[in-house]
């Protein structure tokens, strides 16, 4: 099973409406026994870094192999007593870089980083593109569109889409007759703005 298959999945009627990319809430580090780890901005958008415990891994890759013994950062303690210095040397560079260029420079370095997608990434995201992950299929809302396919693909009983995505209330009568509410009991509830 493919990890970053689920991902979307998770979240995919919103991925078939135009969406806009809404900046990750500041990260408060002040207090984070695992300095330096967060979302940092980068050239292009954002990214999700967490160091622990690969502060040597971590100079190196800013390029700063000094500060693996530098009195300011060489500890836990240090570093969150010296954290804003430590953010804006962090910031600085990761806002030279693209994501795509922090995420490889910190799986180089052995260290965890994801980029933070924004719908448009996905939709061109190589990984799930090459999995034909995007299924094109007629939705009643906005036509002939894709949407996430199967997170998951067995060998053996393979997964489809039948159908697209319900619209809000399409099955509020097999649902609730089911739950056992007459037509009677769906006239009064849709009367009343309900259902």
């Amino acid at each position: 099973i493919s990890s970053i298959d689920r991902g979307p999945a998770i979240v995919g009627h919103q991925l078939m409406w135009e969406g806009k990319p809404v900046p990750p809430p500041k990260l408060q580090t002040t207090a984070n026994p695992y300095l330096p780890a967060g979302i940092y901005p980068c050239k292009d958008g954002y990214v999700c870094w967490f160091t622990v415990p690969q502060w040597g891994r971590t100079a190196k890759m800013l390029g700063r192999p000094d500060f693996i013994t530098d009195p300011r950062y060489a500890t836990v303690e240090a570093r969150l007593k010296n954290s804003q210095e430590l953010q804006a040397i962090i910031s600085a560079w990761m806002l030279e870089r693209t994501k795509e260029e922090c995420w490889a420079a910190s799986v180089a370095a052995g260290l965890i980083c994801a980029p933070c997608n924004t719908v448009a990434d996905l939709w061109q995201d190589r990984h799930l593109k090459e999995r034909d992950y995007w299924v094109q299929m007629d939705h009643p809302a906005v036509g002939n569109t894709f949407v996430p396919g199967p997170p998951f693909r067995p060998t053996k009983t393979p997964a489809r889409l039948r159908r697209a995505p319900p619209l809000l209330g399409q099955h509020n009568v097999e649902i609730l007759g089911e739950l056992g509410y007459s037509n009677q009991n769906l006239v009064i509830m849709r009367e009343a703005g309900a259902i």
